[in-house]
């Protein structure tokens, strides 16, 4: 929607908590320049280089094809030549382009394909962006990247699959998770993975465990095959009960059950 990057970036500051205030000495930082160099060029002539153009996309969290739409903004600026000008001018148009056919294309994604859910299974943090954005406290981006300790960029990126494949929906600027439900069955091939990754999850969880609200128990037991059945019927309807209690409460936090229980 922007045709100077400086407005953008300065529309970004000012939309902050606080108006912005230690955002832009916090962008400093992280290109490698002084607060008054970055001063110098959103309240003057100076310009971004490219190598600060390209600090700027990661500090804001930028997908692949908005650093590139920031890029050629940029250049553009910086471009003496008319002719250059006009090239950049002609790339701004063509990745306007693609931002529209992608826009397009996602609308009439409603199903998962086999690919798509290789790609949401294939990591724990595609489901919990997505159960986070279920907490209206968690309904941006930032938000979430700092509740999860995850890159912003990741997040953004995780964010825009799952708008694409109606996981979350967008509305007012604001991200929520989407009334699709998703489960994996038994037969999938993708069900071990999905284990795995929350597994790994609560295996670092292990090293910092809050004893008054959370459980790790390992219990090897000697018993009778008759028993083992019985014991997963119960499990079986734990599970159940929990599920029914989580669905009627309020998205406040994010939690994983994990249950093991296996005959050795």
């Amino acid at each position: 929607e922007y045709d100077d990057y400086k407005r953008l970036v300065t529309d970004w500051v000012a939309s902050m908590p606080k108006k912005g205030r230690g955002q832009l000495t916090k962008m400093a930082a992280h290109i490698g320049v002084h607060n008054v160099v970055l001063s110098q060029i959103y309240r003057g002539d100076k310009e971004l280089n490219l190598d600060q153009a390209w600090s700027t996309c990661e500090f804001l969290g930028f997908s692949e094809l908005e650093t590139d739409f920031f890029l050629a903004l940029v250049q553009r600026s910086r471009a003496g030549n008319f002719r250059l000008k006009n090239h950049f001018t002609d790339k701004i148009k063509e990745l306007r382009g693609k931002s529209l056919d992608l826009k397009k294309r996602l609308k009439q994604d409603k199903e998962l394909t086999e690919e798509t859910r290789a790609i949401f299974y294939s990591n724990w943090y595609y489901s919990g962006v997505r159960l986070a954005s279920d907490n209206p406290e968690l309904a941006n981006v930032e938000a979430i990247a700092g509740r999860l300790g995850l890159p912003i960029s990741l997040v953004k990126k995780v964010v825009e699959f799952l708008l694409a494949n109606q996981l979350c929906v967008k509305q007012d600027n604001q991200v929520s998770m989407g009334p699709a439900r998703i489960h994996v069955g038994v037969d999938s091939p993708l069900v071990s993975r999905h284990h795995t990754n929350w597994r790994m999850k609560g295996l670092q969880k292990m090293e910092k465990v809050d004893h008054s609200k959370e459980l790790f128990f390992t219990g090897p037991y000697s018993l009778s095959k008759s028993l083992l059945p019985k014991i997963r019927k119960q499990l079986v309807q734990v599970v159940d009960e929990c599920t029914d209690q989580v669905v009627k409460s309020d998205s406040e936090t994010l939690a994983c059950l994990n249950i093991d229980w296996f005959e050795v």
